[in-house]
């Protein structure tokens, strides 16, 4: 077995030793297998770009300072392939940040997904899809302490093969006008929202087989929508959907 690290601002014997500070940028591309990377930045306006192809491997990312968004292609995480695993953690404000992860043809999909995110102004996206096989899992996480942060995580399984597919979103914001967006493709569908504070705006749309929504807003203005449309072409006999809203406080 061969195991591939390329570390970022943590000198290692198998690895890549670089400083990531103020206004830099920093690019990884891994081709094979067992590949990881971990990747740090201190600083502003920094940029990031990994980009992994493969199968079982993994990326960390860790974010330090502000205005670290010079557009989502310059802020993500690429990973192709299955066996896939993304850690990003981000302290600061005005930072934006992707993860974008995709099954291939030679074997199923298992992708794993977590942003923390701690700061104002920030923007968190994942994208999970799964086209090929008979066993998948997306699992993605967002959360976010701060004010006016935006959380989106979309998750596809291909029509062809959706009684195999599950997908499981979670999305924990604490702070003020906050809005977060699930959006689910498959089978086995779960999501799950949880918001605290001032006018947040919550929303849930699935599509697929086996829906189970839940969403909390604990204050002010308590904006949702849960959307559960009928089974995709491929889902077969649908399963029962389930839907469970919580709010208090406030109101329009």
């Amino acid at each position: 077995m061969r195991y591939l690290t390329t570390t970022l601002l943590a000198l290692g014997l198998s690895g890549i030793s670089a400083a990531a500070s103020a206004q830099s940028a920093t690019t990884v591309e891994q081709i094979g297998n067992r590949t990881s990377a971990v990747v740090a930045h201190d600083g502003l306006v920094n940029g990031t770009t990994v980009t992994q192809s493969g199968w079982d491997f993994d990326a960390d990312v860790e974010i330090v300072g502000n205005s670290n968004n010079q557009g989502t292609d310059d802020n993500r995480i690429t990973q192709t392939g299955h066996g896939s695993s993304a850690t990003v953690n981000i302290v600061g404000d005005r930072n934006t940040f992707d993860i974008v992860q995709g099954g291939n043809a030679s074997s199923s999909a298992n992708n794993q997904a977590t942003l923390d995110v701690l700061g104002n102004d920030n923007i968190a996206v994942i994208g999970q899809t799964n086209d090929f096989g008979e066993t998948y899992a997306n699992d993605a996480q967002i959360i976010q302490n701060g004010s006016y942060n935006i959380a989106q995580i979309n998750q596809t399984v291909s029509p062809t093969f959706l009684s195999g597919g599950t997908n499981r979103a979670v999305i924990n914001q604490r702070g003020d006008e906050n809005e977060a967006l699930i959006d689910q493709k498959g089978a086995g569908n779960d999501a799950q929202i949880e918001q605290d504070g001032f006018n947040n705006f919550g929303s849930i749309s699935q599509q697929g087989d086996g829906y189970t929504a839940a969403l909390s807003q604990l204050g002010d203005n308590l904006d949702y929508s849960i959307t559960q449309s009928p089974c995709l072409v491929g889902a077969g006999a649908c399963s029962a959907m389930t839907m469970t809203v919580t709010q208090t406080g406030g109101g329009l």
